[in-house]
């Protein structure tokens, strides 16, 4: 694994949608006050809810809280 610090964008603010085959994400980047950033996302399956309609005896789940 290689885990890299990044600086937050710190002259706009963007929003970031995503939709995997198994789940769904959000990412927030962008200026909080005049000398700091913030980047957050998100990360949800919807497997569970899948696997469910689909009648299947297992549900599998994740979440993924970063920031």
């Amino acid at each position: 694994m290689n885990f890299t610090m990044i600086d937050g964008n710190q002259e706009k603010r963007a929003l970031k949608a995503t939709m995997g085959a198994s789940d769904l994400g959000l990412t927030f980047n962008g200026p909080v006050g005049e000398c700091s950033s913030l980047i957050v996302s998100v990360r949800r399956s919807y497997l569970q809810f899948l696997f469910g309609a689909l009648g299947l005896p297992f549900h599998p789940t994740y979440t993924e809280p970063g920031g």
